[in-house]
């Protein structure tokens, strides 16, 4: 008889509780689903190639208002003797059919080869993070700013300096017809797919 062996990637979940009327940092310990897996075809500063046809449509992997609610990311894993780029991430900027063109404004895609293998990953949101639904389960809702509940406060990680202001705080509210994931300072507007 022959056997096989089945392997699948990681899959679960975790719980964290925190302290109320305190600030706990918290980092989400997995990534989300990958929607594509593949290999390159090839690569140049900005954009890879994929092999085969994945037959996307033009910019399916760029978030669009009202009618695309993901923001995508691609994860660069191993291909070829040497990769400088395995483990690196880049935010997709745009697509064609079998093309994926990523921001490089802080780094390239020199260096990636042929048949690298890469995944298109959507980013994690204030609404796929804590999704309405579990109001009042996994977070408290505000009912009345500027009196906040539970808050997403997003440090500021890039710039240099001591006892800096966030990048941004998040809220959710529920009050009557505005219910969902808001910014400090802008009570109307959606940014529950904010990343």
């Amino acid at each position: 008889m022959a056997q096989t062996s089945v392997t699948t990637d990681p899959v679960g979940f975790s719980t964290t509780s925190c302290l109320g009327k305190s600030d706990t940092y918290l980092g989400i310990p997995f990534t989300r689903p990958p929607e594509f897996t593949g290999t390159v075809q090839s690569a140049n500063a900005e954009t890879l190639t994929i092999n085969g046809a994945p037959g996307w449509a033009a910019n399916q992997f760029v978030y669009a208002a009202g009618t695309q609610p993901k923001h995508y990311y691609i994860v660069i894993s191993n291909g070829g003797a040497s990769n400088p780029k395995e483990g690196h991430i880049y935010s997709v900027t745009s697509n064609g059919s079998n093309a994926v063109t990523v921001d490089t404004t802080f780094d390239n895609l020199t260096g990636v080869v042929a048949n690298t293998r890469a995944a298109l990953i959507p980013y994690w949101t204030p609404a796929t993070i804590f999704p309405p639904n579990d109001a009042g389960v996994s977070f408290t809702s505000t009912t009345s700013p500027p009196t906040y509940k539970t808050e997403l406060v997003i440090p500021n990680t890039w710039s240099g300096g001591i006892n800096l202001a966030p990048a941004a705080t998040y809220f959710f509210i529920s009050n009557g017809s505005n219910v969902g994931w808001r910014l400090e300072g802008d009570n109307s507007t959606d940014h529950g797919t904010a990343t």
